[in-house]
C-alpha cells in the first residue's frame, strides 16, 4: 500500500451553503481553492483560456490549472526580487489569460504588478497565491482572488481559503 500525505488529494466539497461570506469561501486544500478560482473566472469571464503563472512554481499549480480546463503559459521572475520580468510577464499574457502572481514568502511587494497589468492590460482577472503568505490573505489589493492553505502553516492535515474581491465582482 502507498502511503500519501496531505495535500495529494482534492476533495471537491464546496456548497454555496458553508460560505462564510460573499466574499471568503472555505476548501479541504489549496488545490481544491484553485480548481474553485479557475471554475469562478470561467464562469464569470468568458473567453479566458489560460493562466499565466511564474516559472518559479510548484508543480500542483499548473497540474491543477491543466485539470481544470486552461493552458499555462509561462512568466519568468527575477531571482533577486521575485518579482515578474516586466517584458516576459507582458508577452504572456492577453484579453484571453487569467494572471496568478505569488506573493514568495510574504516579502513581494505585488501591488505595482497589478497596478500595472490593470492599467495597461485587458482587465484581466488576477489571482494571488498566498499559500507562502498566509497572514496576507486579506491583502487582496486590486486583485479578484487570493488563497491560501492552512497546512503550510499550521498543524492541520488541510484546509484553505479563498477571498474574492469585495461584492465578488472581478476587474471588468
Amino acid at each position: 500500500m502507498e502511503k500519501v500525505i496531505g495535500g495529494e488529494f482534492s476533495l471537491p466539497l464546496f456548497d454555496e451553503n458553508h460560505v462564510i461570506n460573499d466574499r471568503c469561501y472555505p476548501f479541504t486544500t489549496g488545490r481544491t481553492a484553485l480548481a474553485w478560482i479557475i471554475w469562478d473566472i470561467k464562469r464569470k469571464k468568458a473567453g479566458i483560456t489560460s493562466v499565466a503563472v511564474p516559472d518559479y512554481i510548484c508543480s500542483s499549480v499548473t497540474s491543477t490549472i491543466y485539470e481544470n480546463g486552461m493552458h499555462v503559459v509561462f512568466y519568468h521572475i527575477l531571482e533577486k526580487t521575485l518579482l515578474p520580468e516586466q517584458s516576459s510577464l507582458f508577452n504572456c499574457i492577453d484579453k484571453h489569460t487569467a494572471l496568478l502572481l505569488v506573493s514568495y514568502f510574504g516579502m513581494t511587494d505585488i501591488e505595482d504588478t497589478i497596478s500595472e497589468v490593470n492599467t495597461k492590460h485587458y482587465n484581466i482577472p488576477i489571482i494571488i497565491d498566498n499559500v507562502q503568505n498566509f497572514y496576507g490573505i486579506n491583502d487582496l489589493f486590486s486583485a479578484d482572488y487570493s488563497f491560501t492553505s492552512f497546512r503550510k502553516w499550521f498543524p492541520s492535515p488541510d484546509g484553505a481559503i479563498v477571498k474574492v474581491r469585495s461584492g465578488g465582482e472581478m476587474n471588468t
